[in-house]
């Protein structure tokens, strides 16, 4: 009975571990991911990558889409384009600078609808600032405007990388709090296998009652703890 109980047991404990650490889990896109797999723990984590393709790819698709876009600028420009005509070529089905392009089609300042866009775009905003600098720059002085631009195409793939990295290396410790936080309703179940009756002793004993609000206190404040320091560490590279 015992070992048939306990045998019940790791296969929750193993249930739970799979459903928290397999779809939900943050690792690196496997499209992002340019890296050869050196480990096998970096070939498990873009095999488990697979479960949430849709929500990696929505979360970086427009950061890839203006990198992008910032590339055929530099080629267009390179190939001897005007900036004018380089700037509406460049861009996309999706134009992620209209107010720019606007200003160049009407004879406006073209670094000062970058601006707008900037406003209008607060997720691309500081990158759109940090076009509208370059093109203010290599425009007034006539050289340099292609290689700032890439520079900033290279600088935006390169903060691309380093947040797929992060979140790659703070999947299992997010998994681990999430499976602690788990347990106890594990425990519980595999006390009720055993024939006994966890909830009435937690409600009808004071020890019950004094055990179940520290740890359940224990539980929230290490959740929420762990959790502010994931959060810290990935806002520390934005």
């Amino acid at each position: 009975m015992a070992l048939g109980a306990a045998a019940v047991g790791a296969i929750a404990v193993g249930a739970s571990a799979f459903l928290l650490i397999g779809p939900s889990t943050r690792v690196v896109d496997v499209v992002r991911d340019r890296r050869p797999a050196s480990s096998a723990r970096a070939r498990f984590a873009r095999a488990r990558s697979v479960w949430s393709w849709r929500g990696r790819q929505r979360r970086g698709s427009l950061e890839q889409a203006f990198a992008y876009d910032l590339r055929a600028l530099v080629a267009e420009l390179r190939s001897g384009a005007h900036p004018g005509t380089a700037l509406s070529t460049a861009a996309s089905s999706t134009v992620l600078w209209p107010r720019a392009v606007a200003a160049e089609r009407f004879g406006d300042v073209v670094a000062d609808g970058f601006a707008r866009d900037a406003t209008e775009n607060p997720r691309l905003g500081r990158y759109l600032r940090q076009l509208s600098a370059c093109w203010r720059v290599g425009v007034n002085h006539g050289s340099g405007l292609a290689i700032s631009i890439e520079r900033l195409a290279v600088s935006i793939e390169t903060t691309m990388d380093v947040e797929a990295t992060l979140a790659n290396e703070l999947a299992a410790p997010r998994a681990t709090v999430r499976l602690l936080a788990f347990l106890p309703v594990v425990g519980i179940a595999m006390g009720y296998i055993l024939g006994a009756d966890p909830l009435a002793w937690f409600v009808d004993t004071g020890i019950g009652k004094a055990t179940f609000l520290a740890a359940g206190g224990l539980t929230i404040v290490g959740s929420w703890w762990s959790h502010r320091i994931v959060s810290r560490i990935e806002a520390g590279i934005r």
